[in-house]
């Protein structure tokens, strides 16, 4: 993920991309995973995907 895409972002998300920056920041911090990388970027959006994926709880 690179900064021209985080501030596509914030403008649709009507923020200052410096607060997108920060968010994605803390988020990483939370998740112990840094989302300004490649990789990391990767690994939550296959967690997230997989996660939609699975099946319901039967209960």
């Amino acid at each position: 993920m690179n900064r021209i895409r985080r501030s596509g972002t914030a403008r649709e998300l009507g923020l200052h991309a410096n607060t997108v920056d920060n968010r994605l920041t803390r988020a990483g911090e939370l998740i112990g995973v840094d989302l300004t990388s490649p990789r990391g970027y990767a690994l939550v959006l296959t967690a997230l995907t997989l996660r939609e994926l699975r099946p319901p709880d039967p209960g």
